[in-house]
Protein backbone atom coordinates (compact mmCIF):
# COMPACT_ATOMS: atom_id res chain seq x y z
CA UNK A 1 0.00 0.00 0.00
CA UNK A 2 1.00 3.42 -0.70
CA UNK A 3 1.19 6.56 1.56
CA UNK A 4 -0.15 8.82 -0.88
CA UNK A 5 -2.59 8.29 -3.91
CA UNK A 6 -4.26 10.12 -6.33
CA UNK A 7 -6.47 13.01 -5.25
CA UNK A 8 -4.46 12.87 -1.49
CA UNK A 9 -6.19 9.53 -0.39
CA UNK A 10 -4.05 7.60 1.79
CA UNK A 11 -3.83 4.02 1.41
CA UNK A 12 -4.27 3.73 -2.24
CA UNK A 13 -3.89 0.25 -2.97
CA UNK A 14 -2.66 -0.86 -6.79
CA UNK A 15 -4.60 -3.33 -8.63
CA UNK A 16 -1.29 -5.17 -8.96
CA UNK A 17 -0.85 -5.83 -5.25
CA UNK A 18 -2.69 -8.97 -5.47
CA UNK A 19 -2.90 -9.40 -1.76
CA UNK A 20 -3.92 -5.87 -0.81
CA UNK A 21 -6.44 -5.71 -3.67
CA UNK A 22 -8.05 -8.98 -2.25
CA UNK A 23 -7.79 -8.27 1.43
CA UNK A 24 -9.53 -4.37 0.62
CA UNK A 25 -12.08 -5.85 -0.89
CA UNK A 26 -12.87 -8.78 1.62
CA UNK A 27 -12.91 -6.08 4.06
CA UNK A 28 -15.13 -3.95 1.62
CA UNK A 29 -17.61 -6.40 0.96
CA UNK A 30 -18.16 -7.00 5.24
CA UNK A 31 -18.44 -3.67 5.77
CA UNK A 32 -21.12 -3.99 2.92
CA UNK A 33 -22.73 -7.05 4.13
CA UNK A 34 -22.94 -5.39 7.78
CA UNK A 35 -24.87 -2.28 6.28
CA UNK A 36 -27.49 -4.53 4.45
CA UNK A 37 -27.69 -6.16 7.48
CA UNK A 38 -28.69 -3.27 9.92
CA UNK A 39 -30.92 -1.47 6.72
CA UNK A 40 -33.12 -4.93 6.69
CA UNK A 41 -33.72 -4.17 10.63
CA UNK A 42 -36.44 -1.16 9.63
CA UNK A 43 -39.86 -1.93 9.70
CA UNK A 44 -42.53 0.71 8.35
CA UNK A 45 -44.81 1.84 10.99
CA UNK A 46 -47.70 3.36 8.54
CA UNK A 47 -48.45 2.02 5.36
CA UNK A 48 -46.97 3.95 2.65
CA UNK A 49 -49.90 3.47 -0.20
CA UNK A 50 -53.32 2.42 -0.05
CA UNK A 51 -55.70 0.77 -2.73
CA UNK A 52 -56.25 4.14 -4.00
CA UNK A 53 -52.93 4.90 -4.81
CA UNK A 54 -52.77 2.17 -7.48
CA UNK A 55 -55.30 3.44 -9.48
CA UNK A 56 -52.80 6.75 -9.98
CA UNK A 57 -50.64 5.39 -12.94
CA UNK A 58 -51.45 6.63 -15.82
CA UNK A 59 -50.09 6.57 -18.99
CA UNK A 60 -49.47 9.16 -21.46
CA UNK A 61 -47.71 10.30 -25.10
CA UNK A 62 -46.53 13.94 -24.73
CA UNK A 63 -45.21 16.40 -21.98
CA UNK A 64 -48.42 18.60 -22.67
CA UNK A 65 -50.53 15.66 -22.07
CA UNK A 66 -48.30 14.85 -18.65
CA UNK A 67 -48.85 18.59 -17.46
CA UNK A 68 -52.14 18.71 -18.38
CA UNK A 69 -52.97 15.02 -16.29
CA UNK A 70 -50.82 16.69 -13.09
CA UNK A 71 -52.89 20.35 -13.20
CA UNK A 72 -55.96 18.15 -13.18
CA UNK A 73 -55.02 16.12 -10.19
CA UNK A 74 -53.61 18.81 -8.25
CA UNK A 75 -56.69 20.86 -9.00
CA UNK A 76 -58.70 17.84 -7.52
CA UNK A 77 -56.57 17.30 -4.87
CA UNK A 78 -56.45 20.99 -4.01
CA UNK A 79 -60.45 20.84 -4.09
CA UNK A 80 -60.85 18.39 -1.40
CA UNK A 81 -58.00 20.53 1.30
CA UNK A 82 -59.18 22.37 3.90
CA UNK A 83 -58.00 26.22 4.71
CA UNK A 84 -55.47 26.24 7.21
Amino acid sequence: MSKEGAFGQTDVVKLSDEDAAVALLERAVTGLWEVVNQLTRFRRTIRLASEVDFTIPHCVDTIEETVALVRENRAAWLATQTAK
